[in-house]
């Protein structure tokens, strides 16, 4: 085995876990990003007060039901919010200090279960994020959530076809 140190900036281009990598550190280096971050912290603070002014004035369970997952968990997307630009800082500190080893300094067979695992690891990232982003794209409520479920017109075109379908499957039995 060859023990070499390899600069920051020549180990990331050859980085098997480089999706990972642009997921949760360079992204966030873009300005416009970090100002949609900021508006989006800011978003997220006034929905929360406006929700809890609006809990506490006049409570309704069937709103709090709706809604309480929702209420609950935006302060830890707050929580991160606000604590990317300080994270970012020290990942940056810590890959400046610590030395790294080049991948192929390792035997094949190492190598190989490396490559796996960062395989396996992109894949589940790219899914948790894409499952993240579908997330919160359903837990806000349709405003004709109700038709959709509930439409009287479909409900009786499904009645008519099963009771078509009933009829003709027990005179097949008879």
């Amino acid at each position: 085995m060859k023990f070499e140190e390899e600069e920051v900036t020549q180990f990331i281009q050859n980085d098997v876990l480089e999706t990972y990598q642009k997921i949760s550190v360079t992204i966030f280096h873009n300005g416009i990003l970090r100002i949609i971050l900021c508006f989006i912290f800011s978003a997220l603070i006034t929905l929360e007060l406006i929700q809890t002014y609006m809990f506490l004035k006049k409570f309704e369970s069937i709103y709090f039901i709706q809604y309480g997952s929702l209420y609950f968990g935006v302060p830890y997307i707050l929580l991160c919010a606000a604590t990317i630009p300080y994270s970012l800082n020290v990942v940056e500190n810590v890959f400046g200090k610590v030395p790294l080893w080049k991948l192929d300094c390792a035997d094949d067979k190492t190598e190989k279960q490396i490559k796996k695992e960062a395989r396996f690891l992109n894949g589940f990232i790219i899914c948790f994020a894409t499952l993240g982003l579908i997330c919160l794209d359903m837990c806000f409520e349709m405003t004709n959530e109700k038709e959709l479920f509930y439409n009287e017109d479909y409900q009786r075109e499904i009645e008519k076809r099963l009771v078509f379908c009933i009829k003709h499957h027990t005179e097949f039995y008879k």
